[in-house]
């Protein structure tokens, strides 16, 4: 299940807020994350957490800085480096509420621009607890479909731009016509022009 959560990139939108974590449920810290996802998190931590060290999680969304704040569980699935030095460490959720789900999964669609898969509002009642793998899988559906409606639009967005470039070039080629018969018609009135002077007596 954790390789195929690494494998899959769901879509992440930068976050940048508090997060209030414990390994041991006694002694708390607080860092910064840096962005979210349906499934996961990354949070910016100089700590040393070992991959499969289990987190509590307390934060809070822009959406809804005036509530209560979401609480999860979640597994360290990597250290995050740069130039050697760790900047933090990717987190699975593991334990979410249903509601709390939702909360995310549309904090994320509304930052990247994508639709709120209908598939996370059938995944229960508000007050529901018990974040599983079935909603991880249905969370995994969820960015899968909204990756394919994504491709669907860029295609649709592509067929109208050629399609808007075909229309600008038909409309240039017509006023191009046109201004050559123009000139050509022009040209016949003055060759007729000039040949009734030669016909005319007198002249």
């Amino acid at each position: 299940m954790a390789d195929g959560s690494e494998k899959r990139e769901a879509h992440r939108a930068l976050l940048g807020t508090k997060v209030s974590w414990t390994a041991d449920n006694l002694h708390w810290q607080e860092d910064n994350s840096q962005d979210v996802s349906s499934t996961g998190m990354m949070l910016r931590t100089a700590q040393q957490i070992e991959p499969g060290t289990m987190l509590t999680l307390a934060f809070k969304l822009p959406n809804r800085k005036f509530l209560e704040p979401i609480t999860a569980e979640a597994e360290v699935m990597r250290a995050v480096r740069r130039q050697e030095r760790q900047i933090g460490v990717g987190l699975r959720f593991i334990v979410l509420r249903s509601h709390d789900s939702r909360v995310v999964q549309e904090f994320v669609c509304r930052i990247i621009g994508l639709p709120l898969d209908d598939v996370i509002d059938s995944l229960g009642d508000a007050e529901d607890d018990g974040y599983s793998y079935q909603m991880d899988r249905l969370l995994c559906e969820a960015d899968e479909r909204n990756a394919r409606l994504a491709d669907q639009q860029l295609i649709k967005d592509n067929a109208r731009l050629r399609k808007d470039s075909f229309r600008t070039w038909r409309e240039r080629g017509k006023r191009i016509a046109l201004l050559a018969l123009f000139i050509f018609l022009a040209f016949k009135v003055k060759e007729s022009l000039v040949g009734l002077n030669i016909l005319l007596p007198g002249r």
